[in-house]
């Protein structure tokens, strides 16, 4: 037995439909409608995934960073802090001359777990902020990026800044 279809429209760059496109061929879809329901299903699924991320739950927050960010060692280290019945143990690397790499080992209630990483991202997107106010783009754009590479899409709205994480293949 087949669901009742609804006919819906929507808007999206160029760029993405062109990649919905080439994936849609890649993987023989024979529709974009198909193919959107798909992604729709998972996107669905993995919303309901994380909503469901509640209990007892251990895991691994890894943050790599500028150490000559003016202020943000200090900040991590408050979050840290402000989290530590969550934190069992962090490790602390000096990757290159500028970049560390923190290794945060959490162990807690999931919902306490989102909300240090989102108090993480809440820092670095405030950092982003202060970057744009100052109108220094570069520091800016290489913020956004690199989230970008590390599978978070960041879009800047007329209200606000938001941020989510994206399926990365390969």
């Amino acid at each position: 037995m087949s669901e009742e279809l609804s006919r819906v429209s929507f808007t999206i760059p160029k760029k993405m439909l062109s990649e919905l496109d080439e994936a849609m061929k890649d993987q023989e879809y024979s529709s974009r409608s198909e193919a959107v329901r798909d992604a729709l299903r998972e996107f669905i699924s993995d919303y309901q995934w994380r909503k469901k991320l509640k209990g007892d739950q251990r895991g691994a927050v890894i943050i790599l960073y500028d150490h000559d960010v003016r202020g943000l060692t200090d900040k991590l280290l408050d979050i840290q802090h402000e989290y530590r019945d969550l934190i069992t143990t962090s490790q602390h690397l000096h990757e290159t001359e500028h970049e560390c790499l923190e290794t945060v080992i959490v162990s807690g209630q999931g919902e306490k777990i989102r909300e240090l990483v989102d108090g993480l991202m809440e820092l670095i997107l405030d950092l982003r902020e202060q970057a744009r106010e100052a109108k220094d783009w570069e520091t800016a754009d290489t913020l956004r990026d690199r989230l970008n590479e590390l599978g978070i899409s960041v879009e800047d709205r007329p209200e606000g800044t938001t941020w989510r994480v994206e399926h990365k293949v390969g």
